[in-house]
């Protein structure tokens, strides 16, 4: 083993510590995200400042209240809620049975009086016990009666009895429905002591038919309950919450809780709880960036962006109050905003609503903070297209404010307790819409620049040369390239905006895709009539032009990084001419032995494009320079050169891996087309001789730029070779 495999055996672990492995690098994030937010959505029972009574401690110390407050007193509130479910009455229903248990005893006296007749001693004590208001001489009658007469009697005493229970009896009228149920049977047409014996058979059989619905009385008093509002109570600033050396009532440890300052100390359950759903949040975050999002998967960078705005978007809950919407309608929209415009809007809906639930758990389980949170984070999601420009961003707050505001209405109204005055509440919401904008917009500017992210506002700031000393540069040593790029800019933002790529990030790349330029200007034919010089490769042989020429691309990517330019940038100025080969391995083998050339040495480097921004840049620029080649262009030259060029392209592979489909390129030739038309071939109004009196004063010919009738400039060689 040699010195230096020793040393690097030795120091190894050092290594894997320093960089480690994508995979370690994700687990270390993941847990590094739960932790933090386990301990924000802990942090107001853990934090200190709070204090940890419990009803009848002593207080061992005064604690004024630090503003004016209003809390809900619950012990006046649950008296309130008992004496309204006091005042509900019991609530009564038909017992179904009823007739028939009545009628099963008014059977059962009658069997026990033919029983009796049979002499049995027990049989008639027995039937004088079912009978006790039966006199001694109806009874006597009763057992000298036939069972015929008995039998007729039983119907009579079954038809009274059930006349007597078709209208509710409760147990309290019973007595009344009895001396009812006599009346009813004195206008029967029967003996006195017949009469008796229905009488006295049918009152005892009579039994209540409307019995306490419990159930049902449980849902009245319930719902009475539920309508009495909680007992607001005012606090004024400055009164004592608790006085040293007193006990510690329900009251004061109410009054704890709504200034936020009470917790029921550690609690392991609470805990457990926090930590499984903060895990269950980031295990379906994490779920879904490894199977949607798998290039944000492989970017650590990102992963750790995405931690970091989580956490500090939820991290300011530690110092507010639990159930304050303050911060859940600030920080958490603005995290969101940040998440969708620094990495996707499809992850910031999801972080939403992971970071809403918290929010929920955090203010003690309240769906209303929930929703109300939920609501206002999609809202800012949908206008983070708005962040770019002055004007949009004053929208963007405006709408966002709106939509708190009727957020917190709408909530407030289904809610009770949700605030207690709800038109301040919504105001203060709307407030907090104007702001989370604002402030989410600063840390996009902040953010954007340490991650590498091409923000719309980077592209745009990047795209003014007033602002930009590289594209300064560009316009002042090499302005043929210069504006050949803003053609090609042209062409490549409209067939981004064809095959929805992105539009700007196309426009703003074509500015600075030849800026390698810069370091050999004088060698690019599009420099060389701007600059006053002959074309030089006339003088050079083709393999030493084609070196000029391939070092652009090198030059171009060092010049972009040593100017910061966004990473994205720099890669679509690595792959905008792919592995193609250049113009000079044709004049290569027309001055040479083909056997003797080797188109590889003619190729770029390459590698080819990876995205639709750099394919579409790619196809652009070799089209404009196409074209600016034509001797005699024409509209339909001009379609032939773009069709070769585009098959030539395809032929050679370089849109292999670039994620364009054949329908996405047919768009973008369509694009090319009308771009180009427009470019060369408008039409222009012919000006009209001028008198001699102005011809003497000015001269024309020194100020009008002489065109051929295709709108080219004249001065312009034709048989200039295109540029690379």
């Amino acid at each position: 083993m040699t010195a230096k495999q020793s040393r690097r055996r030795r120091w190894g672990w050092l290594r894997t510590v320093i960089a480690p492995s994508p995979t370690a690098t994700r687990v270390v994030l993941g847990t590094a995200l739960i932790v933090s937010l386990s301990i924000v959505v802990l942090s107001h029972d853990l934090a200190p400042g709070r204090f940890r009574y419990t009803e009848g401690d002593m207080a061992d110390r005064t604690v004024p209240a630090p503003r004016a407050f209003r809390f809900i007193d619950s012990q006046a509130t649950a008296a309130a809620r008992q004496e309204a479910a006091e005042g509900v009455p019991p609530q009564m229903r038909l017992d179904a049975d009823a007739l028939g248990n009545a009628m099963a005893e008014l059977d059962g006296r009658f069997q026990a009086l033919l029983r009796a007749k049979s002499g049995s001693e027990s049989a008639k004590a027995r039937a004088a016990e079912l009978l006790p208001g039966l006199s001694g001489e109806a009874f006597a009658w009763a057992l000298k009666a036939d069972a015929v007469t008995l039998q007729e009697l039983r119907q009579q005493a079954r038809t009274v009895l059930t006349q007597s229970m078709s209208r509710r009896i409760r147990r309290e009228d019973l007595e009344q429905a009895r001396t009812d149920l006599s009346s009813r049977v004195a206008s029967l047409e029967l003996s006195p002591l017949a009469m008796a014996v229905v009488a006295e058979t049918a009152r005892t059989s009579l039994v209540p038919n409307e019995v306490l619905d419990h159930e049902a009385t449980a849902r009245a008093r319930e719902e009475a309950r539920s309508q009495v509002l909680p007992v607001a109570v005012p606090v004024p600033k400055g009164y004592p919450v608790l006085r040293r050396g007193e006990s510690i009532t329900r009251k004061g440890l109410d009054m704890l809780e709504a200034l936020g300052l009470h917790t029921g100390g550690f609690d392991l359950s609470r805990v457990i709880v926090a930590l499984v759903l903060v895990s269950l949040g980031v295990l379906v975050i994490g779920v879904q960036v490894r199977g949607q999002f798998r290039e944000l998967y492989e970017d650590r960078r990102r992963l750790l962006l995405l931690a970091l705005v989580m956490i500090g978007s939820m991290a300011p809950m530690i110092w507010t109050e639990a159930r304050s919407a303050r911060t859940s309608l600030v920080f958490v929209p603005a995290g969101s905003m940040v998440i969708a415009a620094l990495i996707n809007p499809q992850i910031a809906v999801i972080t939403a609503a992971v970071e809403s639930v918290l929010v929920g758990v955090i203010g003690d389980v309240r769906l209303a903070l929930m929703a109300v949170t939920l609501g206002s984070s999609l809202a800012a999601v949908a206008l983070v297209s708005d962040l770019w420009t002055t004007r949009h961003l004053l929208r963007a707050s405006l709408l966002l404010a709106g939509a708190n505001a009727v957020l917190v209405a709408t909530v407030g109204r289904l809610t009770e307790g949700f605030a207690d005055n709800m038109t301040m509440a919504a105001l203060l919401a709307g407030g907090y819409g104007v702001i989370a904008p604002l402030l989410a917009l600063g840390a996009v500017h902040v953010l954007q620049y340490p991650f590498d992210i091409a923000t719309p506002a980077r592209l745009l700031e990047l795209s003014n040369p007033n602002n930009q000393p590289l594209l300064r540069e560009l316009l002042t040593k090499a302005p043929g390239t210069y504006h050949a790029s803003l053609m090609v800019a042209s062409l490549a933002e409209a067939a981004a905006q064809a095959v929805d790529a992105d539009p700007l990030l196309c426009r703003v790349a074509a500015y600075y895709h030849d800026v390698g330029k810069l370091r050999r200007p004088n060698f690019f034919v599009e420099n060389q009539y701007p600059l006053g010089i002959n074309n030089i490769h006339e003088r050079l042989s083709p393999s030493l032009s084609n070196l000029v020429v391939l070092s652009h691309v090198k030059d171009g990517v060092e010049l972009a990084r040593q100017h910061r330019l966004p990473s994205i940038m720099c890669d679509i100025i690595a792959q905008h001419h792919g592995t193609t080969v250049t113009y000079f391995y044709r004049q290569a083998v027309s001055h040479g032995s083909d056997t003797a050339v080797s188109a590889e040495q003619y190729r770029y480097p390459g590698p080819k494009p990876r995205s639709k921004e750099a394919a579409i840049l790619m196809l652009a620029d070799s089209v404009q320079a196409a074209v600016q080649s034509l001797r005699q262009p024409s509209p339909a030259a001009m379609q032939t050169m773009l069709k070769s060029v585009i098959r030539e392209r395809l032929d050679d592979g370089q849109l292999d891996e670039c994620g364009l489909t054949f329908g996405d390129i047919a768009r973008i030739r369509q694009c090319f087309i009308r771009v180009l038309g427009n470019l060369f071939f408008h039409s222009r109004i012919e000006y009209p001789p001028q008198p001699a009196e102005a011809a003497g004063a000015t001269n024309a010919s020194a100020h009008t730029e002489s065109t051929t009738p295709a709108g080219r400039s004249a001065v312009a060689s034709p048989h200039r070779p295109p540029r690379h």
